[in-house]
């Protein structure tokens, strides 16, 4: 089985002026989400969130493309969500021109990432407390979630090993390609944001990459071995 080893959150105060206002902020540091994201323990508007986390050093407000970014802050936030009973901004806003809401750097969200209520065209998205992704006013007050996300890729997935088998009534794949092992087709699975599954022949040395929903159920297969990604929270979210 092959993890992103998730190290314990280290906590460090920092204080600051943001437009006038004194703001107290826990600083989430994770060495292996490479200092990506960051905790704003105080609650503020959209605009002045996403202000917060520029003043951090941060890109702005945090992007969840994947399961690993999803189940890492999902951990990180208990606090925030359970104790505090509250929810947090993400950096999702709702596009006009296209009609869906959209990350700020331009991706879709993926189609199996939790979500919950109808109003999706509300302009602001943010992380609810039960752990869903939902849109919401702009001006409403929520503590948020920073997150750093130019240039900043996996190196590996987080999921287990089918040793034998093989998806079963495949409909497409993200990437088609030779590769060398099959460790390699399942690093290729951490580069993919949307990889649900690598699946690799050993006899053709090709590297399968499956999206969501692109696969039912897996078959024996003595020539195949597949990288199972893990999907986003469902103990406590159901889609």
């Amino acid at each position: 089985m092959q993890r992103v080893n998730i190290a314990s959150q280290l906590l460090v105060h920092v204080c600051f002026l943001v437009l006038g206002i004194n703001v107290s902020i826990t600083k989430g540091v994770s060495p292996d989400m490479q200092n990506r994201f960051s905790l704003l323990y105080f609650e503020a508007n959209y605009t002045v969130a996403e202000q917060a986390c520029h003043a951090l050093g941060f890109d702005g407000l945090a992007i969840l493309s994947n399961p690993e970014e999803y189940n890492y802050v999902h951990k990180l936030s208990t606090v925030i969500r359970e104790d505090l009973n509250r929810g947090m901004w993400l950096a999702l806003k709702y596009d006009d021109m296209l009609a869906r809401p959209m990350w700020d750097d331009g991706t879709v969200p993926a189609p199996d990432m939790p979500w919950k209520g109808n109003a999706i065209n509300k302009p602001c998205g943010r992380f609810q407390r039960a752990g869903f992704v939902g849109m919401l006013p702009c001006d409403k007050l929520r503590y948020a979630v920073c997150g750093n996300h130019h240039g900043k890729t996996l190196d590996e997935a987080e999921g287990s090993i089918n040793w034998t088998a093989a998806p079963t009534n495949v409909t497409s794949s993200l990437i088609e390609s030779r590769v060398e092992s099959y460790l390699q087709c399942a690093l290729l699975c951490g580069s993919e944001n949307l990889c649900r599954a690598a699946h690799f022949n050993q006899i053709t040395m090709s590297c399968k990459i499956l999206g969501p929903g692109s696969f039912s159920d897996f078959q024996s297969d003595p020539d195949s071995t597949t990288f199972v990604r893990r999907s986003f929270k469902e103990s406590d979210v159901p889609l």
